[in-house]
C-alpha cells in the first residue's frame, strides 16, 4: 500500500486512528478527558487532512472533485439544530417552538424574577452544550475521514484502522481476564458499558471478516 504522500495527511489519518482506538480502548470515551482530547484530535485532524488534501483523479474509486458524503452533511445538520438550542430566544418564539419548555421555564423562572426574558429552548444548556461539543467532535473526525478517504485505497487504510482497534480491543479484554482484573463474559477493562463493548466488536469485526475473506480469495 502507497503512503499519503503528504506530511499533513499522514498526521491527519494517525490521529484519526488514534481517536478511534483510544477511545475504544479508555473506558470507551465517557471520561470527560478523552472526550477533550478526541475534540481536540479531531479538529486538528481535520484541518490537516484539507491542508494536506490533493486530488489524484485518475486514481481508482477516487470521488468528484468538492463532493461531500451524505453522512458528514447529515452530522453537520445535527450540530446546527442542537448548537440552535442553545441561542437565546423571546418568550413569544420560545412558546411557540416549544410550549412546554416555555411553561416550564415561565413556573421555576417567574418566580425568581428571572422571566419574561431572552431563555434557550434546552432546559439544561450546560448537557447541551456538552453533546453540542461531542457532535462536533464526531462530524469533525468524519469530516477527515471524508477527506483522507478519496480513494478506495486509502478508504480501505481507514477501515483496516478500525478492524485493528478491534483487534486491540479484544486482546485488552482477554487480557485483563487472565490478569483477573475481570470476567470474561462481562468485561470492563475497556468499555465501561458491556453491552457498547459487543456493539463495538460487532462493528469491527465485520470489517476485519471482510478483509480476511478477501484475502483468502
Amino acid at each position: 500500500m502507497r503512503p499519503l504522500r503528504s506530511p499533513a495527511r499522514t498526521a491527519a489519518f494517525a490521529l484519526l486512528a488514534a481517536t478511534i482506538a483510544g477511545n475504544a480502548l479508555v473506558r470507551g470515551g465517557v471520561d470527560w478527558p478523552m472526550q477533550a482530547g478526541s475534540a481536540v484530535a479531531s479538529a486538528l485532524a481535520l484541518f490537516l487532512a484539507a491542508r494536506g488534501r490533493r486530488r489524484r483523479p485518475e486514481e481508482a474509486g477516487a470521488r468528484r472533485e468538492g463532493a461531500v458524503p451524505w453522512l458528514v452533511l447529515g452530522l453537520a445538520a445535527g450540530t446546527l439544530l442542537v448548537a440552535l438550542q442553545l441561542v437565546p430566544l423571546p418568550p413569544g418564539l420560545l412558546a411557540l417552538l416549544s410550549p412546554t419548555g416555555e411553561g416550564v421555564q415561565r413556573a421555576a423562572l417567574e418566580p425568581l424574577g428571572l422571566y419574561p426574558a431572552a431563555r434557550p429552548l434546552t432546559l439544561d444548556p450546560g448537557a447541551t452544550a456538552l453533546e453540542l461539543a461531542k457532535l462536533a467532535t464526531w462530524t469533525c473526525a468524519a469530516a477527515a475521514a471524508a477527506l483522507l478517504g478519496d480513494s478506495r485505497e486509502r478508504r480501505e487504510r481507514i477501515l483496516k484502522a478500525i478492524a485493528l482497534s478491534g483487534v486491540a480491543v479484544g486482546l485488552a479484554c482477554y487480557g485483563g481476564a487472565l490478569l483477573g482484573l475481570g470476567r470474561l463474559t462481562e468485561s470492563k477493562a475497556t468499555f465501561v458499558n458491556p453491552t457498547h463493548l459487543s456493539s463495538f466488536l460487532l462493528l469491527t469485526c465485520w470489517i476485519a471478516l471482510g478483509f480476511g475473506l478477501r484475502a483468502r480469495g
